[in-house]
C-alpha cells in the first residue's frame, strides 16, 4: 500500500464509527471533524489545481524546498492557520459525502501527477508553499499524505477531548487552526 492510501486508510479509521455529534462538535478553535474532512478535500482540489498550472507554465527556478518538511507537517505543537481559501465552510454534512467529496479530489490530485510525470515536470515544476517556500510537484505529491496523517492527528486529539470534556464546554481560541 502506498502513503497515500496509508493516509486515507487512517483517516477513515479515525472517524469510523463516530456519530453526528461527535462528527459536528467544534474543538477549541472553532473545527469539527466534518471540517477537517472538507479542508482535506480542499487542499487536496487546490493542489491538484495548481499542479496542472504548473506543468503548463515554465519550469520553476529552485523548485525543491531546501528543508525536510516532513518532521515539521507532522508536529502538531506546531499550530497553522489555514489560508481563507481552505477553510471549511461547513459544506460537508455526513461522512459519506467527505467520502465521496475525498475521492473525487483523489483522483483529480492522481490525474495532474500523471500529466506531470508525462510532463517531465516532476523536479522541475512547482510552486511555493506559503511556510514551506518553493516546492516541486514531487514534493506537493509528497506533501499530501503528510498534511492527511497530520489532520488524522488532530481527529485522534478532537476525540480525546470529547472524551475528556462530554459536556462541550471547551473555550474556543482565536483563529482557526490546522
Amino acid at each position: 500500500m502506498g502513503r497515500h492510501a496509508e493516509a486515507r486508510e487512517r483517516l477513515w479509521n479515525s472517524v469510523e464509527g463516530l456519530n453526528e455529534a461527535q462528527l459536528r462538535r467544534p474543538n477549541a478553535d472553532g473545527w469539527t471533524i466534518l471540517h477537517v474532512l472538507e479542508h482535506l478535500h480542499l487542499v487536496e482540489m487546490g493542489v491538484a489545481g495548481a499542479i496542472m498550472g504548473a506543468v503548463k507554465s515554465p519550469p520553476m527556478a529552485n523548485a525543491q524546498a531546501t528543508d525536510s518538511f516532513e518532521a515539521r507537517l507532522l508536529n502538531r505543537s506546531y499550530k497553522v492557520d489555514a489560508p481563507e481559501i481552505f477553510q471549511p465552510q461547513g459544506a460537508i454534512a455526513t461522512t459519506q459525502e467527505a467520502q465521496e467529496l475525498l475521492s473525487s479530489s483523489r483522483d483529480r490530485l492522481e490525474a495532474a501527477v500523471a500529466a506531470a510525470r508525462n510532463a517531465g515536470a516532476m523536479h522541475t515544476h512547482g510552486f511555493p508553499h506559503a511556510l514551506l517556500g518553493p516546492m516541486s510537484v514531487q514534493q506537493w505529491y509528497e506533501f499530501i499524505p503528510l498534511h492527511e496523517l497530520r489532520h488524522v492527528a488532530q481527529i485522534e486529539e478532537m476525540k480525546a477531548a470529547q472524551t475528556e470534556n462530554p459536556d462541550g464546554s471547551a473555550a474556543r481560541q482565536g483563529g482557526v487552526s490546522c
